[in-house]
């Protein structure tokens, strides 16, 4: 598996349900997503500021509470998979697995949010 599928044409939950790839794949795959948000945001804002150069836009309240939120999406969803076990679905039935594993690449991910949510606060429209 990887980031543009299988090479096998395999599906995402059959290679987790065979052991092609790891059970925590699929909230790997959550976190890719919210990271891609959060740069389709970024690129959003770089944006407006190049359609309102002298003032915010009339929609600034809208923007910034969609930052918020992809922020505190982020960093309590990596919370909870880190401190809580993990609902995942095997063939004999729903089960829970161990609170994911920290690492230096999950760290570096996550550690700018709690500055951002600082700075969301600071700067509110």
């Amino acid at each position: 598996q990887g980031l543009c599928g299988s090479a096998l044409g395999v599906s995402e939950l059959e290679a987790v349900k065979y052991g092609l790839v790891n059970e925590y794949y699929l909230y790997g795959q959550l976190f890719l997503a919210l990271l891609a948000l959060k740069v389709t945001y970024a690129l959003v804002l770089m944006a407006l500021r190049f359609m309102y150069p002298e003032k915010d836009p009339p929609f600034a309240p809208l923007v910034w509470k969609v930052g918020v939120g992809l922020s505190l999406v982020l960093l309590l969803l990596f919370l909870a998979t880190r401190t809580l076990p993990l609902p995942f679905s095997t063939p004999l039935g729903p089960a829970l697995l161990s609170p994911a594993p920290l690492d230096p690449l999950s760290v570096m991910m996550v550690l700018p949010e709690p500055f951002l949510l600082g700075l969301y606060l600071r700067y509110r429209p």
